[in-house]
């Protein structure tokens, strides 16, 4: 992945994922960046965006859960863009596996991040205790269900497992509307009501 950072904020590369971040929250600046996506085209967040975008970050390329959002959210991207908001995924996988287990074009761009550097930057979370217990809730299992009726039947695991997916809907001025940290790894923003986040007038 070639990402150049933008923010003015340090920066250490050899910074982990901490296990409770402080959180970005809404009113915030939204960590500015440069990233290429999975087919080369340059994505970038900051001050001016065109339109307001969801930046969604799931796990890895093979996790069912994800697979299993990515469908939801391809569903969704239609109406989501009618309404005036984009949608940007980031995964934590080589370009590579992304594009086998994904399979097939999607109405957004997806950002291949295996050094889990937007993970950081966004302070995207990670518990080894919240994935043992995202297995006991009723929750889990149906969509674990749903996932294996969609042929997504799981794969080798790229970097850290015990993340959590997040959601950030930044407005076009780069500034946090809505910021979702997923409790769980089914845990997601609502997307009938992400729409709401979107200022009046765009």
């Amino acid at each position: 992945m070639t990402l150049d950072k933008m923010s003015s904020t340090p920066y250490n590369p050899r910074y982990r994922l901490q296990r409770n971040p402080m959180r970005l929250k809404s009113g915030d600046r939204a960590p500015p960046f440069r990233a290429e996506d999975v087919d080369g085209r340059s994505i970038e967040v900051g001050d001016g965006l065109a339109r307001p975008l969801l930046l969604s970050f799931l796990r890895y390329a093979s996790c069912p859960m994800c697979l299993l959002r990515v469908d939801e959210l391809a569903r969704a991207a239609p109406s989501l863009s009618a309404a005036g908001l984009d949608v940007v995924v980031v995964l934590h996988s080589p370009r590579e596996r992304i594009l086998r287990h994904t399979r097939r074009s999607l109405p957004f761009a997806v950002i291949p991040d295996p050094e889990r550097a937007l993970y950081r930057l966004y302070r995207v979370e990670a518990s080894i205790q919240r994935l043992i217990l995202s297995t006991l809730l009723p929750s889990f299992f149906a969509r674990w269900v749903a996932a294996i009726r969609s042929g997504h039947f799981g794969g080798a695991v790229d970097g850290e497992i015990g993340l959590m997916p997040a959601d950030f809907i930044i407005s076009a001025e780069g500034r946090i509307a809505h910021a979702h940290y997923g409790a769980h790894i089914g845990d997601h923003v609502d997307l009938t009501s992400a729409v709401t986040y979107v200022p009046a007038g765009r």
